[in-house]
């Protein structure tokens, strides 16, 4: 980021990388990858925008980049991955299934080398982070815009789906973003910004995402204890607010519950469904509790070495068995079940005692998420997400490094903000001293600096 002064005001730019990492988040973490694609908008398939973004960070290699020394353990999991995957198609009875499989996770592991590469600098990050911060904001607003109009993109008609046009990607893809930005947000904003992107999950009428989110909001609750009390304080304002507009309204619950049945009746449905699930009948009923008993049984009968790369693909019907965890058993025996834990372990191995704040949450909704998705570990949105997380963490590390008093740099800045802030000073003061002397020979009125 290039910073300077015009008219005695600090002006930023973005330089290539900032661009690059705000432009892979609005493409990927977004879904318009696919979304454009799909509905024609863009003239070419997905993967190209894989390869666009790939040649876009070969420039990006001709500088010394710090972060790559702590990919070096997420490059062994993904080799790992990828020869596990190869290995085990040799054993699937479907090629078909075996050969879309692999070329879904070899497509995920590009992109998570491609978003760890971006994310490279704290100018990147930050960006990155900011975009997620709108994705998550324009994703919610398609939600509530779906929800009024059902059936605009969602593949099931009144679940809000937006973009992502599945519901459940859809809900999963929010809770990441707010696990990822909420954070840069200023402290009296986040409770707010929090309970919009739960409103933006309720109206996907998903119930894995709906449960992903409220455990993940008790794990920030948790993590930020001497800021729950704002948190709760602006939950039972909205709720107190929503509760008096209904309560003005002559029948406001039973003309709620009118426009859910008439205008959003897939909605109205889904609400009594969830609610009536009380029973061990009622759950046995559940067409998703007989796909994983079923899925179950597949598992126990090769528990070593499953069936193969991609013989999870369709258990029943067409459907597959809504648990990741489960899908990499089936497909890899008990070895699968630890892939996806490597994989966090690889994230976060580096940095030893220091912890970046979004490290539990990711973890959480990490380890989760799995148990209600099958398709996690193929999702693009995930994989910027995972290459955001490794580097938010790195930066932490590296960050405390710095202001660690055994390290011997100890002397250098704390922080690139701190000296911004310095040298804007000092170059204020040299104005009021020495007046237009020191603009003399400049075009844009005062000195420029590269962070």
């Amino acid at each position: 980021m290039k910073l300077f002064l015009h008219n005695n005001r600090v002006v930023q730019t973005l330089n290539y990388r900032e661009w690059l990492s705000l432009l892979l988040v609005a493409v990927f973490a977004s879904d318009f990858a696919l979304f454009g694609a799909n509905s024609e908008i863009v003239p070419f398939t997905p993967w190209v925008w894989i390869l666009l973004f790939g040649a876009g960070v070969v420039p990006l290699l001709l500088r010394p980049m710090p972060s790559l020394s702590a990919s070096r353990y997420l490059l062994a999991w993904i080799h790992i991955y990828l020869l596990i995957s190869l290995l085990s198609s040799f054993i699937a009875e479907d090629l078909d299934d075996a050969y879309y499989a692999i070329t879904n996770r070899v497509l995920f592991c590009v992109l998570l080398i491609i978003a760890t590469l971006t994310f490279g600098d704290r100018g990147s990050i930050m960006w990155g982070r900011r975009g997620f911060l709108f994705v998550s904001l324009f994703g919610v607003g398609m939600n509530f815009y779906e929800f009024a109009n059902p059936g605009v993109f969602s593949n099931v008609l009144g679940r809000s789906a937006g973009w992502y046009v599945d519901a459940t990607r859809s809900g999963s893809a929010l809770v990441l973003s707010m696990i990822l930005c909420q954070d840069i947000l200023p402290q009296r904003y986040r409770s707010s910004y929090q309970i919009l992107i739960g409103l933006g999950v309720l109206a996907t009428f998903s119930r894995g995402p709906i449960l992903c989110y409220l455990i993940v909001m008790i794990v920030l609750l948790v993590r930020d204890l001497r800021n729950a009390a704002s948190m709760v304080s602006t939950g039972a304002l909205i709720l107190l607010m929503a509760a008096g507009l209904l309560a003005s309204a002559s029948n406001g619950i039973a003309s709620l519950q009118e426009y859910w049945s008439t205008v959003n009746p897939s909605a109205n449905e889904w609400w009594t469904r969830t609610l009536t699930l009380t029973s061990s009948e009622q759950l046995a009923d559940d067409p998703r509790s007989s796909l994983l008993a079923k899925a179950w049984n597949i598992y126990q009968e090769r528990p070593l070495f499953g069936y193969g790369t991609g013989s999870s693909a369709t258990i029943e019907g067409g459907q597959g068995t809504h648990n990741m965890f489960l899908s990499l058993m089936i497909e890899h025996g008990v070895g699968g079940l630890v892939i996806i834990p490597a994989l966090l372990y690889c994230c976060f191995n580096p940095g030893g005692r220091y912890r970046s704040p979004a490290i539990l949450p990711f973890t959480v909704f990490s380890l989760i998420w799995p148990f209600f998705s099958h398709t996690i570990m193929n999702e693009w949105y995930y994989a910027v997400g995972v290459g955001m997380v490794c580097a938010i963490h790195w930066e932490t590390f590296v960050r405390q490094e710095d202001q660690s008093p055994s390290i011997i740099n100890n002397h250098r800045a704390a922080s690139v903000d701190e000296m911004r802030v310095a040298q804007h000073i000092a170059f204020r003061d040299a104005r009021e001293v020495f007046g237009e002397k020191l603009t003399h020979g400049t075009s844009t009125g005062g000195d420029t600096w590269r962070d």
